[in-house]
């Protein structure tokens, strides 16, 4: 009787144990879903913008097709319904060493956008969070631009104006680190007014080396903030 007691302990002692969960360890192993969603909404958000770029750069390379509105809508116009009207972009001037340029276009509802890449920190490379990106919807884009200690501006004729794509592009800015090279205030207003419509010189010209010097070769006439009349006052150019 001993021995068979001895070997029931035994067949006991080799029986795997049930393993009692931890407190909320069942809920975590049930709903793995939980901390997927915050990704997939990432990934969403990130799939959209792409899609805005592709189509962007699809609609530049190629123009608008037959019977195709949505690409040269802008903001304020009815979905289905052609743009018309011939846009304005303005390039604006903060006079220095090398000066530096910041961004603006008519929306079509009576209002502009305007914003810039200010890069505070003068740093030759910057981490996105502190470009000093900011953009703001306003009827007199002097006044905004002249408070932020813009000199002087260029307005540029566009024949078809896509704000829907400029803002987007401005918006994909805010999250792009500052590059002295290739992504500076420079090139982002150019990429800004490209996507808009405008034709505009290339910032990669070696005549262009400097923003102040891109502003200057842009062949628009050039009006002073102070006292500047109002945008329907200033001739717009059409670069070729």
């Amino acid at each position: 009787m001993a021995k068979k007691g001895r070997a029931a302990a035994s067949d006991e002692q080799r029986r795997p144990r049930a393993v009692r969960p931890e407190p909320g360890t069942a809920r975590q192993q049930t709903d793995p879903v939980s901390g997927v969603l915050p990704r997939l909404r990432e990934i969403a958000g990130q799939l959209q913008e792409v899609t805005v770029r592709i189509e962007s750069v699809v609609n530049q390379l190629t123009g608008p097709r037959a019977g195709d509105h949505p690409e040269r809508l802008v903001s304020g116009a009815t979905p289905g319904e052609e743009n018309d009207w011939r846009g304005r972009a303005m390039i604006f001037l903060r006079e220095g060493a090398v000066g530096h340029v910041g961004w603006g276009f008519e929306c079509g509802d009576g209002t502009w956008s305007v914003g810039a890449v200010e890069n505070p920190g003068h740093g030759l490379r910057t981490p996105a969070e502190h470009i000093g990106w900011w953009s703001h919807r306003v009827r007199d884009p002097i006044a905004a631009m002249r408070d932020h200690q813009y000199d002087q501006c260029k307005v540029v004729a566009v024949d078809d104006p896509r704000g829907t794509f400029a803002e987007a592009k401005a918006r994909e800015l805010r999250g792009q680190p500052f590059n002295i090279v290739d992504h500076n205030c420079e090139h982002d207003t150019y990429h800004v007014l490209t996507a808009y419509g405008a034709r505009l010189p290339h910032p990669g010209q070696p005549q262009n080396l400097t923003p102040m010097a891109w502003f200057h070769h842009l062949p628009a006439a050039a009006y002073s903030l102070e006292g500047a009349p109002d945008p329907d006052g200033m001739a717009a150019s059409r670069p070729e």
